[in-house]
This record gives C-alpha cells, sequence and structure tokens, in this order.
C-alpha cells in the first residue's frame, strides 16, 4: 500500500516492485509477509517557527534594534522579514538588524520562513522607538573680578606642549562671578585653563 501527496491510496501484489507511475516514495515493510507502507516526499513536516524573540522592543532613536527567529524544519530553510504588510529589503536572514532606527520604524514586524514543504508567518512583534536625549558634560569656568573687567581665556590640552596656548574667548564681566560653559570641549581630551586680563 502507499499514500500518495493527493490523499488516496494505491495497493499492489505480493512483490517488491513499485507501481508504475508512483515516484518519491520510500517502501516501510510492516508486518508479516509482502506487505509495504509508501509515504510521499510530501508527508515531511512543514517549517515551524518556534518563537521570534524579543517580542516588543524598545529603542531611543538613533540607537540599535535586533530580533531573531527560532524557526524548525527540513533543511534548506529560507527567511523574509516584513514591516507591516511589507517586506524589507535585504532582510533574508535568520536575525533582523536596525541600525539607526528613526521614529518612523515604531511599529509590528514580522517574518515568513520557507522550505521546500511549505512556509509559516511568525506573529508580530513590536518596535517602539522613542526620542533619545544626549547629555554631555562640559567644563564651567567660574571668572571673579571686578564689573566691566574683560579677561581673555585660552585653554591648552593637557598633553600639549606648555607655550601651545589657544585662545578660547574674550569675556567682559556683568557680574562679581560669572560662570562660561566650554561647548567646544564635548569630545576632546582633557584641557587646562587660564584668565589673562584685556587692558
Amino acid at each position: 500500500m502507499a499514500l500518495k501527496a493527493d490523499g488516496t491510496v494505491t495497493m499492489w501484489g505480493v512483490d517488491s516492485n513499485q507501481p508504475p507511475g508512483l515516484t518519491s516514495v520510500s517502501k516501510i515493510s510492516a508486518g508479516l509477509g509482502d506487505w509495504y507502507l509508501a509515504l510521499t516526499s510530501a508527508s515531511q513536516p512543514k517549517v515551524v517557527i518556534v518563537s521570534v524573540t524579543p517580542s516588543t522592543r524598545t529603542a531611543g532613536v538613533g540607537s540599535r534594534a535586533d530580533f531573531i527567529v527560532s524557526a524548525t524544519g527540513v533543511a534548506p530553510l529560507s527567511y523574509q522579514w516584513y514591516f507591516g504588510p511589507d517586506p524589507i529589503p535585504g532582510a533574508t536572514n535568520q536575525s533582523l538588524t536596525l541600525d539607526d532606527v528613526q521614529l518612523a520604524q515604531s511599529g509590528n514586524y514580522s517574518v515568513v520562513v520557507t522550505n521546500a514543504q511549505g512556509s509559516a508567518t511568525s506573529q508580530p512583534v513590536t518596535l517602539n522607538v522613542i526620542p533619545s536625549i544626549g547629555i554631555e558634560t562640559v567644563p564651567a569656568l567660574t571668572l571673579n573680578g571686578a564689573l566691566g573687567s574683560t579677561y581673555r581665556i585660552d585653554y591648552i590640552n593637557a598633553a600639549g606642549p606648555t607655550n601651545a596656548w589657544a585662545q578660547l574667548a574674550t569675556v567682559t564681566l556683568t557680574n562679581l562671578h560669572q560662570f562660561y560653559f566650554d561647548l567646544s570641549a564635548i569630545g576632546q581630551p582633557a584641557r587646562f585653563y587660564r584668565i589673562v586680563p584685556v587692558p
């Protein structure tokens, strides 16, 4: 006996020869005598998606978000990721990496995994992209002097030669104690400062 792909059963005689037209089968001896069972290749299990992780992800603007799918089935497996109903160009790996995410990328993502027997679509996973805040620290210089006094602020990198002072700003005091913030120091090496009176 043989179970064919269309669900019908074919029977033949007591010999072990396959009947004509029955292809892609394997004969397995069952019971006593010359009885055989044939299973077609179409009866192999289809692809099954086990999970996509994480199921929900929150990321700040400009950061990176990653998803990965776990699936089982007869190899080879192929992958296609979707953002909403639209396929993502080039997103054909087991994992999905989104660099420099933006607010417009918030939404549902899914993946279709396919093999020769069929395909399966994952449950959607959600990416929430939220605004991010950049926090930088900058040097705050306190200038003490008489009202109306003018000072030149110079700086030098901590590792620089002692005669390599560079002018940063010229400040006229409007308070006895006045702050100056060196915004140009962001991302720079450590600095030393000096205050020079301007006549």
